[in-house]
Formats: C-alpha cells, sequence, structure tokens
C-alpha cells in the first residue's frame, strides 16, 4: 500500500497528498498510509493517533466511522494544509 502511495505522489504532480485505506481482515480497523511532497502528512497522521515522518506516516483507526465520514474528516484535515 505505502508503495502505491508512493507512485502515485512521484507520477501525478498535481498531487498533493495520496490516502491509502486499508480495512484488517475482521473489518475492525482501517489503516491509512499518507504519502506527499508538499505537506506535512505526519500532522495529519498524528490528529488520527499515529504518526511517520514528514513525507510519509500512517495511522490504524477503529472501523466506528463509515467510510464516507472518514473521508470528510480527512479533506477537513487537508484542506488547511493545501490552500
Amino acid at each position: 500500500e505505502a508503495d502505491f502511495g508512493q507512485i502515485i505522489i512521484q507520477d501525478i504532480d498535481d498531487a498533493k497528498v495520496t490516502v491509502i485505506f486499508r480495512s484488517d481482515e475482521k473489518n475492525e480497523k482501517c489503516n491509512m498510509s499518507f504519502r506527499s511532497k508538499y505537506v506535512d502528512v505526519q500532522k495529519i497522521a498524528k490528529s488520527f493517533w499515529g504518526g511517520g515522518h514528514i513525507h510519509a506516516a500512517g495511522c490504524v483507526i477503529p472501523r466506528k466511522w463509515r467510510f464516507h465520514q472518514q473521508v470528510e474528516e480527512l479533506v477537513n484535515k487537508i484542506n488547511p494544509l493545501i490552500e
């Protein structure tokens, strides 16, 4: 998953941040992997109790949220960083 995010960031010039979602086998947790050349994605990961590096970070969150809620929350956190 991390390699895929890195490929997107390298190959698509307009991509500011990539987020890869992956559920665990029991569908109880969602792994999110963040990559960026422009944004400190570690800040985003930390806001979801994760961590990492400035250009590569990640987190694991419980699946108590629906997918669209996760995306909406991410958009709200990412938009101020890329504007």
